[in-house]
């Protein structure tokens, strides 16, 4: 298309581990692989420019000030400014700029598109309309001829044999459509097959390349509906047509939406806990039940932050409790272990309570010298991230509020495990006791949470299977895990987590 964008610019798997020092809670999470890498601020500062710009465009069709010429200026500019991100802050993709391999794809969309406009009203029936489809048809080839070029030529480096394989057979596809459009039987289940094939090439051959987190192919299709939606404002529909008001504000709004998609999908939420600690008989601070009761005890609320008030989120809390007797408590009081699915809300607040003794079923009667330590952990399934935050630490003698590390959160397609690595003492001995140490890792690799980390985090496939592994130090043994159904009940040197939802995971170790 003449004046086509061509600028030459420039689930999730959690590990949280618990070593029972009585000091207050470390800071920062221990992963075995780096986590997504974010999307940089400048990116999500231009989104959110690009956000407001869509925005006042649309005000100013809708008011009639745009039209015509201007109106397609005003497009263009809105796609120079998607494009300039994409040169900005996109990392290269088969050794070549981000663009232009995004180019060529959306090249090939946009026109196998176009050519749909005179297939799906059988427009190709006059000679001038079949005109028409086959030139939008050759335009679909010369994108994709320009595409196989970038990724055959000597810059390039990576490139699966079987997507320049696809690529072929997509180009003899579009041929054939050629063919059809000329004799006027041209339909449209035949481009929408085409463009079924060119979306299922970018998925099978990208799988390994992930974009801020997120697979490519997700990232790259939401990336095609912004910029299609803009070129349709900016070039008509089909191609070459006049833009028309109505259509022109609907394909902005169109572009906005996708916009926010994108902007979710590629930018990580931020989400926290914090928890606000009480010392024994403060008036109001825990729950007191029949049922659950506090027998006076010390105890902590929790509340989790999550990155949009407006947004609706999907909460999963799972307490793991205090320092535990040997053997460790398999099948805990619900008192003691709490999984709280919870109702869509922008904060959460939760109670938690730890008790001294053992009359809540818990039977954790040891301390660590500051006082009983709790883990509780947060799992925030947002747009396409689930995150994972955890607090650790001791009950204070006063009121105190602290705040844990944030979240780490996992792209489209993870789940998340919370794994709490915990030492125990001989039952009875309330201070200063002896707590034992370890290593947990995973089969597949993900976790490798070494004696000195505290936090770990990483994410799996949602639907595998997940081996941990434990393995004491040399004064140390390994007393058992618990949680995750049974898989991870006993006394066992390893469990097998089934991640067909988000888990968590007790490792604990004792001193020999």
């Amino acid at each position: 298309m003449p004046g086509r964008w061509r600028i030459a610019l420039a689930g999730a798997l959690v590990v949280v581990v618990a070593l029972v020092t009585g000091a207050g809670p470390r800071t920062g999470p221990t992963p075995a692989d780096p986590a997504p890498t974010p999307a940089p601020q400048g990116l999500v500062s231009g989104l959110q420019a690009l956000d407001q710009k869509i925005s006042q465009t649309i005000q100013k069709v809708d008011e009639n000030e745009l039209k015509g010429s201007e109106l397609e200026k005003a497009a263009g500019s809105l796609r120079d400014d998607l494009y300039k991100l994409l040169v900005d802050y996109f990392p290269p993709v088969f050794g070549l700029p981000f663009y232009k391999v995004f180019n060529g794809f959306l090249g090939i969309d946009s026109y196998i598109n176009n050519t749909a406009w005179w297939a799906a009203g059988n427009q190709e029936k006059t000679t001038s309309e079949k005109d028409k489809a086959v030139a939008s048809i050759d335009h679909a080839k010369a994108e994709l001829k320009g595409l196989q070029d970038e990724l055959t030529g000597s810059g390039a480096s990576g490139v699966p044999p079987a997507l320049l394989k696809g690529l072929k057979h997509l180009n003899e596809g579009l041929t054939t459509a050629a063919q059809r459009a000329r004799a006027g039987s041209l339909k449209l289940t035949e481009l929408s097959d085409l463009n079924y094939e060119k979306r299922h090439l970018i998925r099978d051959n990208t799988q390994g390349i992930s974009l801020f987190g997120q697979p490519f192919a997700h990232v790259e299709y939401e990336l095609e509906s912004v910029a299609y939606a803009l070129e349709r404002v900016q070039y008509g529909v089909p191609f070459g047509t006049t833009p028309h008001k109505n259509t022109a504000a609907s394909a902005l709004r169109g572009a906005r939406y996708n916009k926010e998609i994108l902007e979710d999908t590629v930018v990580q939420p931020v989400v926290s806990i914090s928890a606000t600690f009480y010392a024994k008989g403060a008036s109001g601070a825990c729950e007191d039940t029949q049922s659950d009761p506090n027998f006076g005890e010390t105890c902590y609320s929790v509340s989790a932050t999550p990155p949009n008030a407006e947004t609706q989120l999907e909460y999963r809390w799972s307490l793991a409790p205090p320092v535990q007797d040997s053997p460790p408590v398999t099948n805990p009081n619900p008192g003691c272990v709490k999984f709280h699915p919870l109702p869509n809300k922008a904060k959460m607040f939760l109670d938690a309570v730890w008790h001294h003794g053992d009359e809540d079923g818990c039977n954790h009667m040891v301390e660590g010298p500051n006082g009983h330590m709790g883990a509780i952990s947060v799992v925030v399934a947002y747009k396409d991230w689930t995150c994972a935050a955890v607090y650790l630490g001791t009950n204070d003698p006063a009121s105190t509020t602290k705040t844990g590390p944030a979240g780490t959160c996992f792209p489209h397609g993870q789940v998340s495990l919370t794994v709490v690595k915990m030492g125990i003492g001989p039952s009875g001995n309330s201070r200063n006791a002896p707590y034992g140490n370890g290593t947990v890792t995973s089969s597949p690799a993900g976790i490798n949470c070494d004696t000195s980390c505290q936090i770990v985090s990483a994410g799996f496939t949602g639907g595998s299977q997940v081996t941990l592994g434990a393995n004491p130090d040399s004064s140390s043994k390994f007393a058992g895990w618990s949680g995750a159904g049974a898989g991870c009940a006993g006394y066992t040197g390893s469990c097998t987590v089934t991640m067909n939802t988000n888990q968590t995971v007790l490792a604990t170790f004792q001193h020999t």
